[in-house]
C-alpha cells in the first residue's frame, strides 16, 4: 500500500501541467538567486563571527535542445571580521572582505517533458575567482585565480501555482516559464597554496525566455 501512495505521488511530482499559451521556444534563461558562501579556509571563523557569510548574483545563458543551458554567472559577497597578527596573534583591526566569482557555466537539466513540475540538474563550469581584503591602518590585499565549480540542485515550477500570473507575463514580457531553484555549488580555486573557493547554498528564481 505504502508503495503505490509514494509512486503516484512521485507521477504526480513530473506529469506536466496545463499548458497557458502558445508559447514561443524557450531560447533564453534569466536568474536571480542569494544565499551563504562558506570558504574553504578551515580557520575562517578565528577572523570572521561565522562560518558563512551572504552571496548575491545573476546569470544569463542559452538554452540548447530544452536540457542544456550555457551561459555566464557573476556573484558577490562580503564578510566583516577582525584582522590578526600572525606574529602574536594580536587583533588589528576591522577586516572587509569582498569576493567576485564570475563563471562560465554548462547545466544539463533532467527535463523529460513539458511543464514538469520537478527538474532536477547538475552543471559544472570555469570560475575566475576574485577577492578584496581591506584592513584598518594596514595596505590593502587583493588579487584573483582560475578555478572550477560544480553544481546540482532542483527547480520548482512555479506556473502552475499561479497560472493567471504566469499567462500575463508571458503575454507583458515573453516569459515563457519561472522557477524557484534550490542550489548546492562546489568551488576550487587557489593562490599561493592558500583556497579561495567554497561552497554555496542558494535559492533563486530562473526565468525562461
Amino acid at each position: 500500500m505504502s508503495s503505490r501512495i509514494l509512486t503516484i505521488l512521485c507521477l504526480l511530482l513530473i506529469l506536466p501541467t496545463h499548458s497557458f499559451a502558445t508559447q514561443k521556444p524557450v531560447r533564453w534563461i534569466f536568474e536571480m538567486h542569494g544565499g551563504l558562501f562558506e570558504p574553504e579556509l578551515s580557520d575562517w571563523e578565528q577572523h570572521y563571527d561565522s562560518s558563512r557569510f551572504p552571496e548575491l548574483g545573476f546569470s544569463y545563458g542559452y538554452r540548447f535542445f530544452s536540457v542544456i543551458d550555457l551561459g555566464f554567472s557573476i556573484n558577490y559577497g562580503k564578510d566583516k571580521g577582525r584582522g590578526i597578527l600572525s606574529s602574536n596573534s594580536e587583533a588589528t583591526g576591522e577586516v572587509n572582505h569582498q569576493i567576485l566569482p564570475v563563471e562560465l557555466f554548462a547545466i544539463l537539466r533532467g527535463k523529460l517533458m513539458e511543464n514538469q513540475w520537478l527538474v532536477p540538474y547538475i552543471g559544472v563550469g570555469y570560475t575566475r575567482f576574485a577577492y578584496r581584503q581591506d584592513i584598518v591602518d594596514q595596505e590593502r590585499i587583493q588579487g584573483s585565480a582560475n578555478g572550477q565549480h560544480m553544481r546540482f540542485g532542483v527547480q520548482l515550477l512555479l506556473d502552475t501555482f499561479d497560472q493567471r500570473s504566469a499567462a500575463l507575463m508571458y503575454q507583458r514580457w515573453g516569459v515563457n516559464n519561472s522557477y524557484l531553484y534550490f542550489d548546492v555549488k562546489e568551488t576550487t580555486a587557489e593562490i599561493n597554496d592558500i583556497p579561495l573557493g567554497g561552497r554555496s547554498y542558494k535559492v533563486g528564481l530562473l526565468f525562461e525566455l
